[in-house]
């Protein structure tokens, strides 16, 4: 019985979360495509999770599980910071009040006989729109898994070049970024175009970077190598599922 509270409880939290991310998920930005916003919605419901999880144990490790989240979805799903930070930023302002209000510390007054009325209760199948959208969220997965090994497997084959041009190990992580702007550069524009430039230019001509010990013309001559690699490797992809911008 105390499972069975705990559980409707839970679930009762996912409506409320759910129902509140919908709105913030919309009001992130109008461009967004649909799977856009699946994926925020699924990354808003995580650090929901997180939140809860730190709430009562090991508060501590709040923020650092926060940033490794961010840090993880910004990566695979390419969104804009502002975007991601805006649904974030929701989050945090929704359990707070939840927390206010004894939302989080509720759980149902539950006898035995209406759990097992709720047992024998036929299950209620999954809507078309359901299914449409678990397999949206499936394909996404797939891709981003492709697309994951193939920037490590170029990164890998980059670090000769990196040798050769006598780059200390403690500053190849500037370089690392170059590997996957270049990875967006060539999924998303054609070979030598406008678009091509100001993805990568964007990436090495900030001045942080430069700080930090990048050189611009090793880092457009790696650009260089790695766009053909990175062509090359997408032939094997599974299909994008990201709508064409």
């Amino acid at each position: 019985m105390e499972r069975a509270r705990k559980l409707a409880a839970a679930a009762r939290r996912r409506h409320l979360y759910g129902q509140f991310l919908v709105a913030e998920v919309k009001s992130a930005g109008e461009s967004l495509s649909e799977i856009d916003k699946t994926v925020l919605f699924n990354h808003g419901l995580e650090w929901f999770s997180i939140l809860f999880q730190t709430r009562k144990r090991r508060p501590a490790t709040r923020e650092s599980r926060l940033a490794a989240s961010e840090a993880r979805f910004a990566r695979a799903s390419q969104l804009p910071l502002t975007v991601i930070r805006h649904v974030q930023d929701a989050v945090r302002r929704r359990f707070g009040e939840m927390e206010r209000k004894g939302d989080l510390d509720w759980v149902p007054a539950l006898s035995l006989d209406e759990y097992e009325a709720n047992l024998l209760k036929p299950a209620r199948k999954r809507g078309l729109e359901h299914e449409q959208l678990q397999e949206r969220v499936r394909q996404m997965n797939e891709y981003d898994a492709a697309l994951k090994a193939a920037v490590e497997q170029v990164w890998t084959e980059a670090q000769p070049m990196l040798d050769a041009a006598g780059v200390p190990k403690e500053r190849r992580t500037v370089y690392r970024g170059v590997v996957t702007a270049s990875a967006t550069a060539a999924r998303s524009f054609e070979p030598d175009s406008v678009g091509e430039r100001q993805q990568l230019d964007e990436y090495i001509r900030q001045p942080r970077w430069i700080r930090l010990g990048l050189d611009t013309a090793l880092a457009q001559k790696l650009a260089g190598i790695v766009l053909a690699r990175f062509r090359e490797l997408a032939k094997s992809f599974p299909p994008d599922p990201r709508p064409k911008r």
